[in-house]
C-alpha cells in the first residue's frame, strides 16, 4: 500500500498503530504516506490543570505514528478534524448507517491480521 489513513479513535494504542505503520513499510517498501485523521485538542479554561487523560494519549498517538513514519519515510500528516462521527450500529447518532451496514465489515483487527500475513508471505 502507497498510503494509509488512520481515523485515531479513544482508545486506540499508540504502538498499534505504530506497528502497523512499520510492517506495511516492511512489506512491499511502497509505504509513500500517512494521514492520521486526530480530534482537536482539548481548550477548556482549565486545560492542563488536572493532566491530559485522553488530550496525552492522541498525543502519544501522533507522536508514535509521527515517529514510525519518519523511520519508515513516509510523509505524514495529522488532520484534526473534529469530533469524528458514527459509532457503529449500537449508536443513536443521527448519522448511524444502521444495522444492515456494520453487519457487512468484518472484523478489522482479524481482517488486517490476514492481509498482511498474506502480503509477508508473497
Amino acid at each position: 500500500a502507497a498510503g494509509l489513513v488512520v481515523a485515531d479513535e479513544k482508545g486506540l494504542q499508540a504502538e498499534i498503530v505504530a506497528a502497523f505503520v512499520r510492517q506495511l513499510a516492511q512489506v512491499g517498501r511502497e509505504l509513500r504516506r500517512v494521514v492520521m485523521l486526530s480530534v482537536p485538542r482539548s481548550q477548556g479554561p482549565l486545560d492542563g490543570l488536572f493532566g491530559g487523560g485522553d488530550d496525552e494519549e492522541r498525543k502519544a498517538r501522533e507522536a508514535a505514528t509521527l515517529e514510525a513514519c519518519g523511520r519508515a519515510g513516509a510523509e505524514c500528516t495529522v488532520v484534526r478534524t473534529g469530533g469524528l462521527r458514527g459509532g457503529g450500529s449500537a449508536s443513536d447518532s443521527e448519522h448511524n448507517l444502521g444495522k444492515e451496514f456494520y453487519a457487512r465489515i468484518v472484523d478489522s483487527v482479524s481482517s488486517l491480521e490476514e492481509e498482511l500475513f498474506d502480503m509477508n508471505r508473497r
